[in-house]
C-alpha cells in the first residue's frame, strides 16, 4: 500500500490525495494499469453563428485497479459463490482553457464500446453530484471510498481481507462537477457553478480533470472488455457550432 500526498493550493485549499488501493504484494487476482488518453491533444473550433473562436488543450490520464474477490475467478461457481470483478478507473489530467470565451461545459464518460454486450455494471461516479461545499464562486468537493474486499494470496491458497481506500479533495474554481450513472456508463461534467449564479467558465485557466469511477461484474469469461472513453464539450448557449469530440476505445483486460 502506498500514501500519496501532493500539494497543490487552490482557493486558499491544500490539495490532498491518499491513496491506498494496491493490496500488498503476492496477492492474487490484482492487477494495475497506467494509460494516457490523451497528452496535451489541441481542441479547436469555430462559431459559424458569429466565428468566434474557442480552443483549449485536453490531458486526460487513467490508472485502473482491477480486482477479483470472494474467490477464484476461473472456478466455474465463481458468480454462484458472490465472487465479482471490481475495476476502479482514477481519472487525472487537466483542461487548459485558450483566451477567448468559454461559456462552455466539458464532458467524461467511460462505458463498454458498443460492440460489447457485457454484464457489466457502473456502481460509483465520485465525488457525487451536489455533494460540493460553497465557499464564494468556488465549490469544494471530495472523492472518499472505502471497501473492504476479500482477496487471495499465496497463490489462491490463503485468504484476506484488504481495506481498500482513496481520498482526494476537488477544488472547483467558478465551476461545479455533476456525476452521473447510467446503467453500464458513469460520467462526470465540468461545467459553471450555477448555484453562485454563473452561466460561463472563465477563459485562460486551467481546470483539473478529477474524477474516480467503480465498475463491477460477475462474468470473468467476458474479460477483456473494450471500454469506450468519451470527451467532448457543449455551450451552454447555443451558437450554431460542433463542437469536437474526442472517442478513444480501450481494451481493459485482466490477465490474471
Amino acid at each position: 500500500m502506498s500514501t500519496e500526498e501532493d500539494i497543490d493550493r487552490q482557493d486558499g485549499a491544500e490539495r490532498r490525495i491518499e491513496n491506498h488501493l494496491t493490496p500488498p504484494i503476492g496477492t492474487t487476482f490484482f492487477r494495475f494499469e497506467r494509460i494516457t488518453l490523451a497528452n496535451q491533444q489541441a481542441m479547436e473550433f469555430s462559431s459559424l453563428q458569429d466565428f468566434s473562436q474557442f480552443n483549449y488543450n485536453l490531458t486526460w490520464e487513467i490508472d485502473v485497479y482491477k480486482y477479483a474477490v470472494n474467490g477464484d475467478p476461473r472456478d466455474p461457481d465463481f458468480a454462484a459463490n458472490n465472487g465479482q470483478i471490481y475495476v476502479i478507473i482514477v481519472h487525472r489530467g487537466a483542461v487548459r482553457s485558450g483566451q477567448n470565451r468559454h461559456d462552455m461545459r466539458f464532458f467524461f464518460s467511460v462505458s463498454p464500446s458498443f460492440t460489447n454486450n457485457v454484464p457489466l455494471t457502473a456502481l460509483h461516479q465520485l465525488p457525487r453530484s451536489g455533494s460540493g461545499v460553497s465557499n464564494g464562486d468556488n465549490l469544494h468537493y471530495e472523492i472518499d471510498f472505502r471497501q473492504t474486499f476479500q482477496m487471495l494470496n499465496n497463490q489462491g491458497n490463503n485468504h484476506f481481507s484488504f481495506d481498500a481506500r482513496y481520498f482526494e479533495n476537488v477544488v472547483r474554481i467558478e465551476s461545479m462537477q455533476i456525476s452521473e450513472l447510467n446503467g453500464q456508463a458513469a460520467r462526470f461534467t465540468i461545467s459553471p457553478n450555477t448555484s453562485a449564479g454563473l452561466t460561463s467558465l472563465p477563459a485562460n485557466r486551467v481546470y483539473p480533470v478529477q474524477g474516480f469511477s467503480v465498475f463491477t461484474s460477475r462474468d470473468f469469461s467476458t474479460w477483456p472488455i473494450e471500454f469506450l472513453f468519451l470527451h467532448n464539450s457543449g455551450f451552454v448557449a447555443h451558437h450554431n457550432v460542433m463542437p469536437p469530440r474526442l472517442n478513444i476505445n480501450r481494451s481493459i483486460s485482466l490477465d490474471f
